[in-house]
C-alpha cells in the first residue's frame, strides 16, 4: 500500500449574489464532504474521488409595474454530487516536468421544489435534476527555479480541451393558477479550451505566496475567467 494515498475533507461556505437591475438577490449556505485517493506506479498516477454538497438557498425579488408592487421570496434546498477519475504520466527533465493527462468528471445537481411567497406573481418550481459528464485531455507543466538559493519558486501551467455531454440546463416553473413554462439557463459549452497559469514562491522558510489565473474559452463564445492570490504560513 506504499503507492496508495487516501484522504477526506469537509467544507462550509456562503455565497451571495444580486442583480440590481432586477431588484433581486440571494444567498446560498453550502456544506460539503469529499473523499479522494491516488496511486502511483513509476511515472504514472491515477487519481480519483467524489464529493457531495448540500445548498440551503434563499432568494428575494421586488416586482413593480403598472399598479402591481410585490416583494417575493423563496427558500429551497439543492445538492451537488461529483465523481472524477484522472490518469497522468510524468516526463521529467532537469528542472521541468511535463504531464499529459486524461480526466473524466460526472456532475449531478438536484434542486428541490419550492413556491415563492409574497403575492400573485409568486413562482412555483417542481424542482430539477441536471447531469453533465466532462472529458478533458491536456498537459500540465511545472518548472522549478530559484530566485536565490533560499527562495525557490515554481511556475506552473495547464492547457487542455474539454468536452461536455448533456450540457443543457432547464427547469419547469409556473405562476399561481397559471400554465407551466420553461426557464433555460446558460448552456455549458460542448467544447472548450482550458488554460491555467500561476507562480508560487517562498518569502521565507515558513511563508509561501502564490498567484494563479484560470480560464475557459468555449467554442460557443462562453468564457470563464478567475484569478486568485494566496499566502500560507507554516508553524
Amino acid at each position: 500500500m506504499d503507492n496508495w494515498r487516501f484522504g477526506s475533507a469537509a467544507q462550509i461556505g456562503r455565497t451571495s449574489f444580486s442583480v440590481s437591475d432586477l431588484s433581486s438577490s440571494g444567498t446560498s449556505t453550502n456544506y460539503g464532504v469529499s473523499l479522494y485517493g491516488s496511486s502511483e506506479f513509476s511515472n504514472a498516477t491515477w487519481a480519483f474521488g467524489g464529493a457531495y454538497s448540500r445548498h440551503s438557498i434563499s432568494t428575494s425579488r421586488t416586482l413593480a409595474f403598472g399598479g402591481l408592487s410585490e416583494s417575493l421570496s423563496g427558500r429551497y434546498d439543492a445538492s451537488t454530487f461529483q465523481v472524477f477519475s484522472k490518469f497522468s504520466y510524468d516526463f521529467a527533465f532537469d528542472t521541468a516536468i511535463l504531464t499529459p493527462f486524461a480526466e473524466v468528471d460526472h456532475v449531478m445537481h438536484k434542486t428541490n421544489s419550492f413556491t415563492e411567497t409574497g403575492g400573485a406573481a409568486a413562482i412555483t418550481s417542481g424542482g430539477d435534476t441536471s447531469r453533465t459528464t466532462f472529458v478533458t485531455l491536456g498537459m500540465d507543466a511545472v518548472h522549478k527555479f530559484s530566485r536565490t538559493a533560499k527562495l525557490p519558486a515554481i511556475v506552473h501551467g495547464t492547457i487542455g480541451w474539454r468536452h461536455a455531454f448533456d450540457n443543457k440546463i432547464n427547469s419547469a416553473n409556473s405562476f399561481a393558477n397559471g400554465q407551466q413554462f420553461a426557464v433555460s439557463g446558460t448552456n455549458i459549452s460542448s467544447n472548450a479550451v482550458i488554460v491555467n497559469a500561476g507562480v508560487d514562491f517562498s518569502l521565507s522558510a515558513t511563508v509561501d505566496v502564490g498567484f494563479n489565473y484560470s480560464g475557459q474559452f468555449g467554442t460557443s463564445g462562453n468564457q470563464v475567467h478567475a484569478a486568485k492570490a494566496l499566502i500560507s504560513a507554516k508553524f
